[in-house]
Parts: C-alpha cells; sequence; structure tokens
C-alpha cells in the first residue's frame, strides 16, 4: 500500500461528513516555490496588459478562456469602483500588480509546468484517485488569492458542483493551503454530511454572470465547522458540500491551489463553463 493512499478513517470522514483534512501534503518550502512562480506568472500577465498582447478584462469572457488556460483576475483598483466598468492599471508597474490579484486560474495544470507537478504529487493525486471512481481526470486548478485586509474575495456557502456540472456527478475538490490558514484570514468552513442532502443548484455561465438551470433550493447552515489548514495542508472536499470562507481581515496573504476532479464516465453536461478540452481532460 503506498504511504499517501486514503485511511479507512479518511473514508468514512469523506463519506460521512463529505470532507476531511490531511496536514503536510504538501512540504512548506514546495509552497513557497508555488507562491514564488504565482507572482512570476501575475507579472507576466501584468506586462502582457501593459504591452498590448492582452486586453480582454471583462471577468466572464475571461472565465471561459481561463478553462484550460492560465489567465489572471484582478479586482479595480481602490477608490475607482464609482468609474465606470473595471479597467486594467495600466499606469502601475507590473510587479504592483499582485496586490490587486484575485484568482489565477483555470488550467494550471495544462498551462504551468511547476503547477502541473503539483497537481500530480502522490499526496495529492494520489488521494482523489482513491475517493473517485477510475479514470480519475482533472477538470480544473486555480489559485484564489486573498489580499491582505481586504473583503474584495470571500464565498457564500456553496456547493461547487453547481459551478462544474458533470453527469453522472463525481466531483471532488483538493483545497490545498499555500498559506497558513486561519479565521482571521479566511480559512475555509464547511457543513458536515451536507454532501448527502443532494445537488441543490446548476449553473452555466451566461453574459452577465452565473445563471441558473433549475430552481435553486434555499441553503441554511446548522453547524458550520472551520477548517484551519497550515501551509501545505488541504481539505479534500466533496463536491457536494457545502463550504464558505470569509474575507481576509489579516495582514498576511491568503493563498490556496484549489485542484477539482471527476471520475469514471463522467462529462461535462450541456452549459458547463469547462467543456472538454482537445486532446481531454488530464488524467490523474
Amino acid at each position: 500500500m503506498s504511504a499517501h493512499s486514503i485511511t479507512p478513517e479518511e473514508r468514512r470522514q469523506f463519506e460521512e461528513r463529505g470532507y476531511f483534512v490531511r496536514e503536510g501534503v504538501l512540504p512548506r518550502e514546495a509552497c513557497e516555490a508555488l507562491n514564488g512562480r504565482l507572482s512570476s506568472r501575475i507579472r507576466e500577465v501584468a506586462e502582457d496588459y501593459r504591452a498590448g498582447r492582452r486586453a480582454e478584462w471583462d471577468f466572464w469572457k475571461l472565465l471561459l478562456r481561463s478553462a484550460h488556460g492560465l489567465e489572471a483576475f484582478f479586482v479595480p483598483q481602490p477608490g475607482t469602483e464609482s468609474q465606470g466598468p473595471p479597467r486594467p492599471p495600466l499606469a502601475l508597474p507590473s510587479e504592483e500588480w499582485e496586490r490587486l490579484c484575485a484568482r489565477v486560474g483555470h488550467g494550471l495544470h495544462r498551462a504551468d509546468e511547476e503547477f502541473a507537478a503539483a497537481s500530480h504529487a502522490p499526496a495529492i493525486a494520489e488521494v482523489l484517485r482513491a475517493l473517485l471512481p477510475s479514470p480519475a481526470r482533472i477538470a480544473q486548478t486555480a489559485v484564489v488569492y486573498k489580499q491582505p485586509r481586504s473583503e474584495a474575495v470571500q464565498f457564500g456557502f456553496h456547493q461547487d458542483a453547481w459551478y462544474i456540472t458533470l453527469e453522472p456527478e463525481t466531483l471532488a475538490l483538493a483545497f490545498v493551503a499555500l498559506d497558513d490558514m486561519d479565521a482571521e484570514n479566511g480559512a475555509l468552513r464547511v457543513e458536515p454530511g451536507s454532501h448527502r442532502d443532494g445537488l441543490y443548484e446548476r449553473l452555466a455561465v451566461g453574459a452577465n454572470g452565473w445563471e441558473p438551470l433549475q430552481p435553486p433550493r434555499r441553503f441554511v447552515p446548522r453547524e458550520d465547522v472551520l477548517l484551519p489548514l497550515p501551509r501545505g495542508s488541504a481539505a479534500f472536499v466533496h463536491g457536494r458540500c457545502f463550504h464558505a470562507s470569509g474575507p481576509n481581515r489579516s495582514d498576511r496573504p491568503r493563498r490556496s491551489f484549489i485542484l477539482h476532479a471527476f471520475g469514471g464516465d463522467s462529462r461535462p453536461r450541456p452549459g458547463c463553463w469547462i467543456g472538454e478540452p482537445d486532446g481531454g481532460f488530464t488524467a490523474l
């Protein structure tokens, strides 16, 4: 048995609670290296915008374009929210764009060698392969970046299977902490057992954002649990398990590497924003 195989207790937690946490999935040094790589890629994107090699700034168009590549998503500069649609901060030097970055994705495993290697790290890939029907494949990879002292990036309770809609539904998430995470900087919160309640909603990307594909049900949290994670730890979360995270009210960055995978005969449903790429989805 591999050292990275899931234990009977982890399987029980995943089946009963919809998640489990494993420490030491990535060494802290590897997290530092990925954070450095992230900074380099954000700077490259900024340089492309400043040189005119990139022009698209609309979030929803970028989201679709990012499905199998690398795009960076930025929040408006402070004080400009009332000045019309968000615009690239072209007056800023490229190295200063990182403080405005909210997300980089959603095909990091396809567009970047270092994030591809992290996606296939045994302590991530073997766990997901054990949780999913064979063959397991990667749907998307990204980094969610919560800037220090920022309310810009936060998420209410949701199921990831709302957005990555599959038939049959086999989605699972590996949520890897690239920084130490706690209540102050927006650690993950989960609702134990909520994956057994079924899927509350299905969404597709329209011209102005998410559009429902079915009438939604209302979710009311009952006993949500905070998951503080040391750097390099991971939460493995069922695609139907409700989870959320608040803003970063600390002086520290809060970066998470997220990998969604699925297995078996599953395929994206019509309307899913992630379609199958040329050559098929990447195997885990």
